[in-house]
C-alpha cells in the first residue's frame, strides 16, 4: 500500500508554485514544529530529534546550527538531541545499523543525510522509517564538492523523488549551495577541507541552508497528525473517548488518580507512551494479557562496541531470536588473522551463559536463539583495510540487550514543568492490541494521558 494512502496528506497552507500546489517550507514536519513552539514553562513538551548519516553529518556543522537555533527560538521545550552518525558508512551499510540506533531511538523526526544506496538502500531507511517509527524525515540532497557540479546528480534526482514518495522535508541543499558559489565567487575548494568534507566556510554554509526548513506555520495540519494519537484521561473518566476506566478513579489537577482499578484501551500501533502526574503508586503493565517482556519484538539490542583499531563498530547488526531478555553480551574473537578475514569467537551472555561459539565463515544462531549473526556483519576485515594494521589476536566486543518498555510502571521525578512520560511498550507489532494497567493498590497513581504511535506505513 503506497504511503500517501495510509497517512493525511497535508491539505493547508500551500502556494502555488508553476501552477503545481506545493507544500511550503517545513510543511512536512509540522507536528515536531508544534511540539516544540507550543512548549511553556508550564507544560514542557519532549521533543527528540536524531541526527542520522556518515561523515558529512558526524562532522557536526548541521546539528549544531540547527540545535542552536532551535532552543534559541523554542527555549521551553523539552529538547533532546543526539548525532549517531557513522562515518565511512553509506546507506548499504547504514540500512544495517539503523536496526539498533535508528529505529529503537524512536525520534520524534529524524534528520537525515547518506550517500550511496541507488541500489535501493537509500529508499529501504526511508521505508524502514516510516514502518517502524512516527518520526518525521527532514533530508537534503548533496553539496557540491571538488569532484564538480556533475558528481551526484542521479543520485540527487533520485533523493528528490524519494522524498515525494515518502513525505519528507527536503531541502535542495545542492541548488542552494551553487547559487552562493556563484554569487559568492566561490569554488567547491573553498568549501570542503578534503574531496569531500566540509570546512568552516561549508559547515556554516550548511547549517545557514538547512536551518531555515524548521518553519512553524501555526495552524497548519501535518501529514503525520493521525500516527500519533493523544487519549486524556480526564475525558476517559467523563467517559469519552476510548480508554475504559474501572475502580475508585477520582479527578486530579487536569488528570486521574486511584489507589485501586484498571485502565484498558484497544488500539492499533508498535508504541504506547504514559503521561503521569506526580504520585508514588505502581502499576502492573499488561500488552494483550502479557507482560511487555514477553513480547521478543519488545526488545533491541545496543550498538556493539568498536574494534580496538577503529572507530566503527565491530558489528553491524546483531539480530534477535528466541525470547530475549535484557542483559549484557560478549562476543570473545580469537584465533584472528593479519587479515581479519578469518577469526572464530565464543558467545557468553550475562544471564544466558555460555552460547555457542562461530566462525567468520557461516551464518551463527547461539545456542538459546537470541542472538543470530551474519557473516557480513563482521567490521574485522574493514577495520584492518582502513587503519592498515592488524587487530590483537584476541579481543572482546560487547553489547546489550534491552526491553524497550516495562513490565511494571513506576512514575518518576521531572523537572518543574516536564512530563513523567515513559514508554510502556515499543516494537510490537504495527497492529490491534490491548493495554491494561493494573493498579496494585499500595498508593495513589495519578495519571494524565496516554500516546499511541501508529506507523503509517504497514
Amino acid at each position: 500500500m503506497k504511503l500517501r494512502n495510509t497517512i493525511q496528506m497535508v491539505v493547508a497552507m500551500t502556494v502555488l508554485v508553476g501552477g503545481v500546489k506545493a507544500a511550503p517550507v517545513g510543511a512536512r514536519i509540522q507536528r515536531t514544529m508544534r511540539l516544540l513552539a507550543t512548549s511553556t514553562p508550564e507544560r514542557r513538551q519532549p521533543v527528540k530529534i536524531l541526527f542520522y548519516g556518515q561523515s558529512i553529518v558526524l562532522q557536526d556543522y548541521a546539528r549544531k546550527a540547527v540545535e542552536a537555533d532551535l532552543r534559541k527560538r523554542f527555549p521551553h521545550a523539552d529538547l533532546m538531541v543526539e548525532n549517531r552518525a557513522i562515518g565511512g558508512y553509506g546507506a548499504p551499510v547504514l540500512i544495517r545499523t539503523a536496526e539498533q540506533d535508528l529505529y529503537p531511538f524512536y525520534p520524534d523526526l529524524v534528520v537525515f543525510h547518506v550517500y550511496g544506496g541507488q541500489n535501493g538502500e537509500f529508499e529501504g531507511i526511508l521505508k524502514g522509517i516510516r514502518q517502524k517509527t512516527t518520526a518525521e524525515i527532514l533530508t537534503w540532497t548533496h553539496h557540491i564538492d571538488r569532484r564538480g557540479p556533475k558528481q551526484w546528480e542521479a543520485a540527487c534526482t533520485l533523493r528528490l523523488k524519494l522524498a515525494e514518495k515518502y513525505q519528507c522535508e527536503m531541502v535542495d541543499l545542492r541548488a542552494k549551495w551553487a547559487e552562493y558559489m556563484e554569487k559568492n565567487q566561490r569554488t567547491a575548494a573553498d568549501l570542503c577541507s578534503d574531496v569531500v568534507h566540509l570546512n568552516k566556510e561549508g559547515g556554516k554554509l550548511m547549517g545557514d541552508i538547512l536551518t531555515p526548513a524548521f518553519q512553524y506555520h501555526k495552524g497548519a495540519q501535518s501529514a503525520f497528525d493521525a500516527a500519533v494519537q493523544i487519549y486524556s484521561l480526564a475525558d476517559a473518566l467523563q467517559g469519552k473517548g476510548p480508554i475504559k476506566l474501572t475502580g475508585d478513579w477520582q479527578a486530579k489537577d487536569g488528570g486521574v488518580v486511584a489507589t485501586k482499578g484498571t485502565l484498558r484501551l484497544t488500539f492499533t500501533g508498535n508504541r504506547v507512551d504514559l503521561s503521569s502526574l506526580p504520585s508514588k503508586g505502581i502499576a502492573k503493565v499488561l500488552i494483550d494479557g502479557k507482560a511487555p517482556s514477553a513480547t521478543p519484538g519488545a526488545y533491541a539490542a545496543t550498538l556493539p562496541i568498536r574494534t580496538p583499531i577503529d572507530y566503527r563498530p565491530a558489528l553491524k547488526l546483531v539480530g534477535l531470536g528466541g525470547q530475549p531478555q535484557a542483559e549484557d553480551w560478549t562476543l570473545t574473537a580469537h584465533d584472528i588473522s593479519k587479515d581479519g578475514k578469518q577469526f572464530a569467537f565464543d558467545l557468553v551472555g550475562s544471564k544466558t551463559g555460555p552460547d555457542g561459539s562461530g566462525t567468520q565463515a557461516a551464518n551463527f544462531v547461539s545456542t538459546s536463539g537470541r542472538i543470530r549473526l551474519q557473516p557480513r556483519d563482521f567490521s574485522f576485515s574493514e577495520a584492518v583495510r582502513i587503519r592498515k594494521k592488524p587487530l590483537p589476536e584476541r579481543f572482546d566486543v560487547t553489547w546489550k540487550t534491552y526491553l524497550m518498555g516495562m513490565d511494571t510502571y513506576t512514575p518518576k521525578v521531572v523537572k518543574p514543568g516536564c512530563q513523567d512520560r515513559q514508554t510502556l511498550t515499543q516494537g510490537i507489532a504495527n497492529a490491534e492490541h490491548t493495554l491494561e494497567l493494573v493498579l496494585t493498590g499500595d498508593a495513589p497513581v495519578a495519571l494524565d494521558a496516554i500516546t499511541i504511535h501508529t506507523p503509517p506505513l504497514k
